[in-house]
């Protein structure tokens, strides 16, 4: 990984106005950074209902990253892009299909420490 990709993660993961998990995903292509987005609670809540609870998704109006990231894409051809995702330790299914139909090949865990 490089650092262009672990600054940008980094620097971006603060960004998240989720309340209970910050979370970032980049998606390089060759060596360049196509884009990178956070997730987001949408609307933004001044409590999080779920930050003490596992589960209960439909308490939440989330939006994952990875989710944005394939979303933000235009005509780019990422075919065998690579995505980085930090504040996580797995994309979920939905997300990693809105991946593959952009063209990402592989999904990488950061622990903003290194690459798992």
């Amino acid at each position: 990984m490089t650092a262009d990709i672990f600054d940008s993660l980094r620097n971006e993961i603060g960004k998240s106005s989720c309340l209970k998990a910050k979370v970032a995903c980049c998606i390089m292509h060759g060596d360049r950074i196509i884009t990178v987005q956070t997730n987001e609670c949408s609307p933004p809540e001044g409590v999080c209902r779920r930050r003490n609870v596992k589960g209960n998704y439909d308490l939440c109006n989330s939006v994952h990253a990875e989710f944005k990231c394939a979303k933000s894409m235009k005509a780019e051809d990422v075919t065998g892009g690579i995505a980085y995702l930090a504040g996580r330790s797995y994309a979920c299914d939905n997300c990693k299909d809105e991946l593959r139909k952009v063209g990402v090949s592989e999904i990488r865990i950061v622990d903003l420490n290194g690459v798992q």
